[in-house]
């Protein structure tokens, strides 16, 4: 009796999540998200010839819901690209939640449309022959972490910081283009005498954090009194600031 409770549950709970051949539900909701190596939030994706990217979607309702409204629910959804000859998509109905490939084929722009009854999401994406050089990189301390003494040029991105021997300040590393944010850019982050100081992006160094318990954009560790320079560079632009180490 207790296995067939089980399964009459499980059977409710997947119809309750969207089984296809339960009674058909408005859908309240679509989602559409492109991934890239690189974007511009709130701008476009961005691709270089050759490249691949994903895009996920989804769909909600209100109806039905087994638990909170609004639930998942599987529907049939068509996505395009304005432009197949710039980036195509490997299909063009999937059923929700779904994953679709993307690959990158000309120069140019296109608009990724994901489209269910009323309800149409969209995203552009540029293709470039090249990654895009950058117009700036800021740099700033994650003070939530650590907040040491400081110092900015001119343009609010650091120019001097201080810190103990053992301990380590977080950096936060923002590349600009054309006044807007870029995501995705590969950085390095290194120190000009790692016997004074240690930089690196990403993780601490091994031999204080071993599992990476916390992520950061770029570090900088104290190892010996004095100054040293701390170079970050992005794509085309590379950023310095001097970090002071006291014993």
């Amino acid at each position: 009796m207790r296995g067939r409770a089980t399964l009459a549950f499980a059977a409710v709970l997947f119809a309750a999540c969207g089984n296809d051949h339960g009674p058909s539900r408005v859908v309240s909701s679509l989602s559409l998200t492109v991934y890239t190596t690189e974007w511009e939030p709130q701008r476009r994706r961005i691709m270089v010839l050759g490249e691949a990217g994903t895009i996920d979607v989804g769909t909600e309702t209100l109806e039905g819901c087994f638990f909170e409204a609004p639930c998942p629910v599987s529907v049939d959804v068509r996505v395009s690209s304005s432009n197949s000859d710039v980036v195509s998509l490997d299909r063009q109905t999937v059923h929700t939640p779904a994953t679709v490939s993307l690959r990158a084929h000309a120069a140019g722009t296109t608009t990724i449309t994901a489209k269910v009854g009323n309800l149409t999401k969209s995203e552009r994406v540029d293709v470039v022959e090249a990654p895009l050089p950058l117009d700036d990189v800021q740099i700033t301390l994650v003070t939530n972490w650590n907040d040491l003494p400081a110092q900015y040029d001119e343009s609010g991105s650091l120019a001097w910081v201080s810190l103990p021997v053992g301990q380590a300040g977080a950096l936060s590393i923002f590349a600009l283009r054309d006044g807007t944010g870029v995501i995705g850019v590969p950085l390095t982050v290194t120190s000009s005498m790692s016997s004074i100081a240690v930089a690196t992006s990403g993780c601490r160094p091994p031999s204080m954090d071993p599992d990476c318990g916390v992520y950061s954009d770029g570090w900088v560790v104290g190892v010996a009194p004095g100054d040293v320079q701390v170079m970050v560079t992005q794509r085309n632009v590379t950023r310095h600031f001097t970090a002071h180490v006291e014993p």
